[in-house]
């Protein structure tokens, strides 16, 4: 996702779908979600757990600091 320029964009929560999940393994604490401001530098956004699951899996930051 890409924001208007002189822009700010805000998330609070990232909804992804899992299809077909044979392991887990294969995801967790391997896949991680990255932000960026410039399009060249990334930061850690967060990184799949064991509550990954099939379906609609929610990611959402609860402390208004994250």
């Amino acid at each position: 996702m890409q924001f208007k320029e002189n822009h700010v964009g805000l998330l609070s929560q990232v909804k992804y779908f899992m299809r077909d999940i044979i392991s887990k393994d294969v995801f967790v604490n391997t896949t991680t979600f990255q932000g960026s401001i410039d399009g060249s530098t990334y930061t850690d956004l967060f990184t799949l757990d064991d509550n990954l699951h099939e379906g609609w899996n929610y990611f959402k930051w609860e402390d208004a600091a994250e």
